[in-house]
């Protein structure tokens, strides 16, 4: 399981099962999630490699992944992703623009229907690699739009740093060569949640705090966090998303 340092004692968060099993012809390796609080998978992962037609790396052998959810007590493929390594030639300085060889991760995500061989479509294209930024070293996911592969419609450079004895994932997001916004993401446990809709108290949760500043000012907070309940009779697992304009709750 995973686990979320609370300042004072050591909470679980979130339980994994994995295991190998035959999937389509081959050994592939599931991983259940199984969030705090929940006694059902939240996601569902089915990797195993296969030879497969990618968009930037022709005929090859990738990694595979399949991203399925729960919906009442049917399985629904949401995604499925091909990833592969590849030298390319990438944007290391946002603002400018410049570029240089560097051995990149490729995702390129497809979405529709799984049923049917020509059901589903490339959503998306992300590039993954490591630059030195402000005399860090730096992740950068830099994002293509299927129809405009010459260069990212996004770029985002990401790092952690510790505050209030929390570590904190920074994601600066550039486009155009412009910072249009930071974020600042942390978990905790909130231990009297609360329905924002209905007011009913929905016991302990974990929850996503995200600070959201456009030129390094404050403009507003969320806290995301998930709820078993029922809904026309069947249990669902509800997204609950709380934005807070400007950081204020009032």
């Amino acid at each position: 399981g995973r686990y979320l340092n609370n300042s004072s004692s050591i909470l679980k968060t979130a339980t994994q099962k994995i295991y190998k099993d035959y999937y389509k012809g081959k050994i592939a390796t599931i991983i259940e999630t199984y969030e705090f609080g929940f006694d059902r998978p939240t996601n569902i992962q089915k990797i195993y490699y296969d030879r497969v037609n990618t968009t930037l790396g022709a005929n090859r052998t990738a990694k595979v992944i399949e991203n399925w959810i729960e919906i009442g007590n049917f399985l629904y493929q949401q995604s499925m992703q091909y990833v592969y390594r590849m030298e390319d030639n990438v944007v290391v300085d946002p603002e400018t623009g410049r570029k240089e060889k560097k051995t990149t991760t490729i995702i390129e995500t497809y979405e529709g229907d799984f049923t049917t061989a020509s059901g589903y479509f490339l959503s998306q294209i992300e590039k993954i690699y490591a630059i030195e930024h402000d005399g860090k070293i730096i992740r950068v996911s830099a994002f293509y739009d299927p129809s405009l592969l010459t260069e990212p419609i996004s770029i985002q450079l990401k790092h952690k740093e510790i505050r209030d004895n929390r570590v904190i994932t920074v994601v600066d997001t550039y486009e155009a060569g412009v910072k249009t916004s930071t974020q600042k993401i942390w978990k905790e446990i909130v231990r009297d949640a609360i329905n924002p809709l209905t007011g009913e108290p929905q016991g302990v949760k974990l929850v996503t705090r995200i600070e959201n500043y456009e030129l390094d000012i404050l403009v507003s907070t969320q806290q995301i966090w998930r709820h078993k309940e029922k809904i026309a009779g069947e249990e669902r697992i509800v997204t609950y998303t709380v934005t807070l304009a400007f950081g204020r709750n009032d």
